[in-house]
């Protein structure tokens, strides 16, 4: 789970004071804050979501099927400009969006009963399970939450052709809480593993 602390620690060194003044204000109170999304920005850039992704899925005959979903863009930014020209085909990677209630839904069918969704709702409320981001209702008009940990890929052109509308664009606090969840949820070290270099002789 982060802590005040530990969230501190992760402030880029860039940032102006009011800039972290503004991050230790949303920390702590993100459940009920409502100022992580950009209302100007609406582009194909990292943090933007958007519904149109198509991923697959195997079903229990072995086979793929596609779904429309909604999703939040993890690619970098660059990558995915379409002004860049490129010599070969650009992919966009998507971590897909689904409301809170579809959640809970999917715990009470694995057998999870009330009492246990609700303890499971409230760590997700708070950000303390690592793989799924929790954005609180905004221009959307819903609780969701970001799933990193079922990715999808397509193709850049095929989803600008399939893409059917701008749900939300994070801004610079909600963007940042982004990163250190994604940072969190692929790149921490894991507990009590000590890499050590072997000794050189």
């Amino acid at each position: 789970m982060i802590t005040e602390t530990s969230f501190e620690s992760w402030f880029p060194d860039y940032l102006s004071v009011d800039a972290k003044d503004a991050f230790q204000k949303a920390f702590g109170t993100f459940k009920a804050l409502r100022s992580v999304y950009s209302c100007s920005q609406q582009g194909y850039v990292q943090g933007a979501a958007f519904k149109g992704f198509t991923i697959l899925r195997k079903n229990r005959s072995n086979s793929c099927e596609e779904k429309q979903v909604s999703g939040i863009i993890l690619s970098n930014s660059c990558d995915i400009d379409c002004a860049n020209r490129r010599d070969y085909p650009v992919n966009v990677t998507f971590a897909p969006l689904l409301t809170i209630e579809s959640l809970g839904a999917m715990w009470t069918a694995g057998g999870a009963n009330e009492h246990q969704v609700r303890d499971r709702m409230s760590m997700v409320k708070r950000q303390s399970v690592s793989h799924l981001f929790y954005l609180p209702n905004g221009p959307h008009g819903k609780d969701v939450v970001c799933d990193f940990s079922t990715l999808g890929v397509m193709r850049m052109d095929d989803f600008i052709d399939n893409s059917t509308a701008h749900i939300f664009t994070l801004n610079d606090i909600g963007y940042y809480f982004f990163l250190i969840k994604l940072s969190i949820h692929f790149l921490r070290l894991t507990d009590g593993v000590q890499r050590e270099s072997p000794l050189v002789q």
